[in-house]
This record gives C-alpha cells, sequence and structure tokens, in this order.
C-alpha cells in the first residue's frame, strides 16, 4: 500500500508496475510459493536472509537519522503532522479495538494487536517515499513526531487494557 500510495503515476496499471519493480514484492511471492509448497529454505538461505535482516532495522534507523538531519520543517506540514499523529496514536486504537471484538480476538492476542495498531510510524515506508522522491522531510517529520508521543500514548493504552 505504502507503494501504491508513494508512487508518482496516475494511472493504476503504471503504479502496478512500480509495485512490480520493489523487490520486497517478489521476494514476498516467493516466500508464499515456497510456504505453500511446503519448501524448506536451504540453510545458507536461512543464514543470509537472518543476517540482513539483523541488519535492515539498524540501517532503516540510521537512514531515519540522516532524513532527519536534513530536514527543514515547513509549517505547511503542521496540519499534515497533527492528523497523521492524531490518526496513527488515537484514531488507531478506537478503530481496532472494535474491530478485535468483531472478529472475537481477546486475550493476550488482542492487547498485542492493539498496541501494535498503535504505535509509531513504520519506517518501511520511509524508504518508498525516499524512492519516490515524495517529501521524506513530511514522513520524517511524522515518524518522529509518532515515536516522541507514543510514549504517553501507548503507557495510557497498555493501562486501559490490561
Amino acid at each position: 500500500m505504502a507503494i501504491y500510495i508513494s508512487s508518482r503515476q496516475k494511472q493504476v496499471l503504471k503504479i502496478l508496475l512500480d509495485v512490480l519493480k520493489m523487490p520486497l514484492f517478489h521476494a514476498m511471492l516467493l516466500a508464499l510459493l515456497l510456504s505453500s509448497l511446503s519448501i524448506p529454505m536451504p540453510e545458507v538461505l536461512l543464514k543470509s536472509t537472518s543476517l540482513v535482516g539483523r541488519a535492515a532495522i539498524p540501517l532503516m534507523g540510521f537512514i531515519l537519522g540522516a532524513q532527519l538531519a536534513a530536514i527543514n520543517i515547513k509549517f505547511s506540514y503542521l496540519k499534515i503532522i497533527t492528523l497523521a499523529v492524531g490518526l496513527r496514536l488515537l484514531v488507531s486504537p478506537l478503530v481496532a479495538g472494535p474491530m478485535l471484538s468483531l472478529l472475537a480476538v481477546d486475550g493476550l492476542e488482542r492487547q498485542v494487536a492493539l498496541v501494535q495498531t498503535s504505535g509509531p510510524a513504520a519506517l518501511l515506508p520511509l524508504m518508498y517515499v525516499i524512492r519516490f522522491n515524495r517529501s521524506p522531510d513530511l514522513l520524517a517529520t511524522v515518524i518522529m513526531a509518532t515515536t516522541l508521543l507514543a510514549g504517553v500514548t501507548l503507557t495510557v493504552l497498555i493501562r486501559l487494557v490490561s
């Protein structure tokens, strides 16, 4: 979805072509195929993907830091940032709660799902925004704001659901 939103293309077919160009899409298809056919991954691939996976989060954190060091927060972004933070940290758990009830999810699974849907904005969309050159300053600022404010909102949410 992030690729779809980040793409500069106007036509759905061209946007889908952008999606098809992303290695993550191909990896997902391959994983689904191997999983559905119950084909185990060779040990050498497991080790190399594990190594890359462990490096991904620190690398994305570094890229976010570099982006934040170079941002120029514009006053015109304030409404968008406020809306994004409100949607992510306040509206998201209010929507997720009833949906989880409707799906009869309860117990620890419900608590984990609520916390997951109410956390800070993710780093992966930042990679797409940078790739398609679509306001990386804005998204980096949203990630920073949701990360800073999530300490308060998640504390309240965890207190309410436990």
